[in-house]
């Protein structure tokens, strides 16, 4: 997943008029061991839990990304508090 990949439905065709969003931010996460990233998505707040597609053309990549709160890791702030 790379920063500019376009948010698209699995199986939707790769162009403007199916975009849905955009990753703004990626990098990889050492608390979950795999690439995590922020994006504005269409409807996004009611979509938590699904699978989406960021595709990348310019490198040729698709990679299938699943639908998290944006405080995922600790949504009640224990970790901040202690």
């Amino acid at each position: 997943m790379v920063a500019g990949s376009h948010l698209l439905a699995p199986g939707a065709p790769q162009d403007m008029a199916h975009d849905q969003g955009w990753i703004t931010s990626a990098c990889f996460s050492p608390h979950l061991g795999h690439m995590i990233g922020l994006g504005f998505l269409e409807d996004g707040d009611s979509r938590l839990g699904q699978e989406i597609i960021a595709a990348n053309p310019l490198e040729g990549r698709n990679v299938r990304l699943r639908v998290a709160s944006a405080h995922f890791i600790d949504p009640e702030g224990g970790r901040l508090r202690d």
